[in-house]
């Protein structure tokens, strides 16, 4: 039994710009269309789990938020003629969607009745949620009014997370990103055993898990920290007991990295060294990937800064990457987990994550991952605090042209919405 996806984020149609190209070109679709042309029978991905910013309403400007301009950002994508180039076209790859900031407002935090979120969500449902795998029941909310759901697909089940719509503000005692029913949906996903098949727990989340991004860290789960920890002690807890792996997969930086969470009870820390822990022992691994079509940062933003969050793998440059996931399960029981990261359309990282076929639910340990190739030297994560304070500078300023932009557009658009 086998399974193989893909994983990404972030998509700007004509990024980088170029004025003799079509309008809604989307670099990143057509390599992926190149790889996918390039793979052989076994290796073809079942579908694309999109992690968020599908569209970007406020890039470069929003010029509206009445329901006409969101849906208009959706139908420029899916116009582009990127969809139907090369052997395999993009377009025969079934995708599943997850909601982030941009389909509404640049770092949203403020629920789903505040304006423009009535009208940002309204194409999002028609177009991604119409077609994404069917919300599961749950005791902690009614069905028709979640955004989150799972699934299982062979080797695996998925927690797909809706990290925007219940968030409250960042950095509080109470924030909180998932809201109650939600974060109660997830604890129950992540200590229910699974059938026999299924090894594997994916569970995936708009923005990093990680807090080693120094940029922008309250809109990650850096920001909600003390929800995080009770995630990562039910999810220590859950390998161990249930014998089942769980992998967060996540999006949203414009960047690759890989992060290892260690568990406290188990990590080994060498007390003759002065080095962070190097995250020996049992741990929950993060990939996260972007963008499919954007810029990145030319500076590094991703550093390491206690023994919580472990770098095993910072890769900032490309605008058009993605991961490839592969689950295998072999005729022992054990099974292999591999992610491959794709940069510019050439593989140029590889991870291994494994489960002997001996595992016992109840006193589980799994061995460590494993890097199978890298193509990419650059150091685990360097921080330039000249470059640093000026990206921060930079961000700070997009967000007040961004407020600015909004109070503007609100005056505008009051009268829209009165008459609409």
């Amino acid at each position: 039994m086998h399974l193989n996806f893909w994983t990404t984020s972030c998509i700007k149609a004509n990024f980088p710009y170029n004025p003799f190209s079509h309008p809604f070109r989307i670099y990143g679709i057509e390599m992926l269309s190149q790889v996918y042309s390039k793979l052989d029978d076994l290796a073809i991905p079942s579908f694309m789990l999109f992690l968020g910013d599908f569209i970007y309403i406020d890039v470069p400007l929003q010029f509206g938020s009445a329901i006409k301009h969101y849906r208009d950002e959706y139908q420029k994508v899916y116009a582009s003629p990127s969809w139907h180039t090369g052997k395999n076209p993009a377009i025969n790859l079934p995708w599943i969607h997850m909601l982030d900031d941009h389909e509404i407002q640049n770092d949203w935090h403020d629920g789903n009745v505040t304006e423009p979120y009535p009208a940002a969500i309204d194409p999002y449902h028609h177009y991604h949620v119409s077609v994404n795998p069917p919300k599961a029941k749950s005791p902690h909310a009614s069905q028709e009014n979640t955004t989150y759901f799972s699934f299982t697909r062979g080797p695996a089940s998925f927690f797909i997370l809706d990290s925007r719509t219940y968030r409250s503000p960042p950095g509080l005692d109470n924030s909180t990103m998932l809201g109650y029913a939600q974060l109660q949906s997830l604890l129950d996903y992540i200590s229910c055993p699974e059938p026999a098949p299924v090894k594997w727990k994916i569970i995936s989340s708009s923005v990093p898990f990680t807090k080693n991004w120094h940029i922008g860290t309250s809109d990650t789960w850096g920001g909600y920290l003390k929800e995080r920890q009770i995630l990562l002690e039910a999810m220590w807890r859950a390998e161990r007991t249930l014998g089942t792996r769980i992998v967060l997969l996540s999006g949203d930086r414009h960047e690759f990295a890989a992060t290892k969470f260690p568990n406290p009870a188990t990590k080994q820390i060498d007390s003759t060294s002065s080095s962070l822990s190097k995250g020996e022992g049992q741990g929950i691994y993060e990939f996260c990937a972007g963008p499919l079509n954007q810029f990145y940062l030319p500076s590094s933003s991703y550093y390491q800064t206690d023994d919580e969050d472990v770098t095993i793998k910072y890769i900032p440059n490309g605008n058009f990457k993605f991961g490839a996931v592969g689950i295998e399960i072999h005729p022992d029981g054990g099974s292999d987990l591999t992610y491959t990261l794709y940069v510019n359309s050439e593989a140029v990282w590889q991870y291994k994550l494994s489960m002997p076929s001996d595992i016992k639910a109840g006193e589980a340990e799994f061995p460590d991952g494993e890097e199978v190739f890298d193509l990419v030297s650059r150091p685990k994560g360097k921080l330039d605090m000249g470059v640093l304070m000026f990206w921060r500078g930079l961000y700070w300023l997009n967000s007040q042209v961004s407020t600015l932009v909004e109070g503007v557009n609100g005056l505008i658009l009051k009268k829209e919405r009165l008459d609409e």
